[in-house]
């Protein structure tokens, strides 16, 4: 009398989620920027599907150890992004207000390049290199990347000193600020024509 077969066990197989959360885990930290900012949060949610199918399998799934370590690099990523955009804000402020400072200079000096060529605004910011002492320093914004042309630039929109508030007679030559995670966007520092600088955003500048 032969005795009856024992059912035959399924091979266990690598749950598609906790691989995916460990590749995705490992992506966002490579990246470490906004890429970054998509693919943590996601692997983390993949992480956690994966432990749930696993222990729901009854052993036919594995692969836990993958679902934990995208978890954890992806929780990891998120945490480094968070704590560098905080301390990032506080710098940022500070070049900011130094950026605004600058062009309030450049104000004073275009002013006094007017009081001495009959009311002409400098034809370019060269023109100003003589009441900055020969520096033109001044004309780079803390902010910007590229330190190789000046940061700020004429807008040529009027050739005359007028004190007029609502004329922009300098601007910076890009949106240098970044923005935040709390709304606010990009963007950049504007001279008026009567002195005053303010702060415009990336859409409208």
């Amino acid at each position: 009398m032969s005795l009856p077969s024992s059912p035959a066990i399924a091979p266990s197989q690598t749950n598609f989620f906790a691989t995916t959360s460990l590749v995705l885990g490992i992506c966002s930290l490579g990246l470490m920027c906004f890429g970054g900012v998509l693919l943590a949060p996601v692997a983390i949610i993949f992480g956690v599907i994966a432990i749930r199918s696993i222990r729901k399998s009854g052993g036919v799934l594995r692969g836990r150890g993958q679902a934990m370590a995208g978890i954890t690099i992806g929780s990891f990523n998120m945490v480094m992004m968070c704590v560098a955009i905080v301390c990032s804000q506080p710098h940022e402020k500070a070049r900011r207000s130094q950026c605004m400072n600058n062009e309030r200079e450049i104000g004073k000096a275009i002013a006094m390049y007017a009081g001495d060529h009959n009311g002409q605004l400098p034809p370019a910011p060269d023109a100003l290199s003589n009441y900055f002492h020969g520096s033109m320093r001044i004309f780079f914004c803390p902010s910007a990347k590229d330190k190789t042309h000046y940061s700020y630039e004429l807008t040529g929109v009027t050739n005359r000193w007028m004190t007029d508030p609502k004329i922009i007679i300098l601007r910076e030559n890009s949106a240098d600020h970044p923005g935040n995670w709390i709304g606010e966007t990009a963007g950049g520092n504007v001279l008026y024509d009567d002195g005053h600088v303010e702060w415009i955003r990336e859409s409208h500048h």
